[in-house]
């Protein structure tokens, strides 16, 4: 069993751009940087033709981590390569690859999975490009966010209070002779949970703090949203709801509880 995990660095504050292929209209590449993920991006014409996408982080950054989220590919043969530019000047004429190679492509094998997570050496690069194989007409390229960042997990998972629970939508109609009615949208359950974690020491409270600045934590749900990756490796989209607040226990030791939503 894993720890749980959060990954918090996005590509939001860099620029995207595509080298090979083109993208429909109204779905252009830079709707990787709007942190919805219902706001696709999709590539004009069928998946039968390379797609490579070029990301400027805008600045060197740590990147252990990389997430395509909200994919539409569903071909257990897709194969990924994502190197940097080890350069750092931004032509890519010089690669380091740390998915797949530049004469072999890393194969995702898992069919209908939403989200793709990839654990990569650790690197400090600002310019990274992502090439997407050939897949075959009949398919699609349709990506809804990519992630590249710094996945931090805390050293001790919460010792107890670990809560879980659901919440749906509910949906408000009237019928033709005007009677109000309301019912639940059952397929649209939101999971929420709440993480008590008891032992914190003072490495670990940085760690939380710098989490908290990245996703801009506030009183309501942070500004950013994050990826969770729970105990048994499933990936959600999330928030942070509310604020969090450290409580000293004992010298340089304390506890804190957060509260997240799943973004739906």
């Amino acid at each position: 069993m894993s720890t749980i995990r959060f990954l918090s660095e996005n590509i939001v504050d860099g620029s995207v751009a595509l080298t090979s292929g083109t993208a429909d209209s109204g779905f252009e590449i830079e709707n990787l940087l709007d942190l919805n993920k219902h706001v696709q991006f999709k590539a004009a014409g069928d998946a039968s033709t390379i797609l490579v996408i070029d990301i400027d982080l805008g600045a060197a950054r740590t990147v252990d981590s990389f997430i395509m989220g909200n994919h539409g590919y569903n071909d257990t043969g897709l194969g990924i390569k994502l190197a940097y530019d080890d350069a750092g000047v931004g032509d890519y004429a010089s690669l380091t690859y740390r998915l797949g190679s530049a004469v072999a492509y890393h194969d995702y094998v898992a069919a209908n999975a939403v989200n793709w997570y990839e654990s990569i050496t650790s690197t400090s690069a600002r310019y990274w490009r992502i090439y997407i194989e050939p897949i075959g007409a009949g398919n699609t390229n349709e990506i809804g966010n990519i992630f590249l960042g710094a996945l931090w997990e805390h050293a001790n998972n919460p010792e107890f209070g670990v809560r879980e629970g659901y919440k749906y939508l509910t949906e408000m109609g009237k019928t033709k002779a005007g009677i109000v009615h309301s019912q639940l949208n059952n397929s649209n359950a939101q999971r929420m949970w709440s993480y008590n974690y008891q032992y914190i020491i003072a490495s670990e409270k940085t760690n939380f703090e710098n989490w908290l600045d990245d996703i801009k934590g506030n009183q309501q749900l942070s500004h950013y949203p994050f990826f969770l990756i729970d105990c048994e490796d499933n990936i959600y989209y999330v928030r942070l709801d509310g604020l969090v607040e450290f409580q000293e226990q004992a010298y340089q030791v304390w506890q804190t509880t957060i509260n997240l939503e799943e973004e739906i």
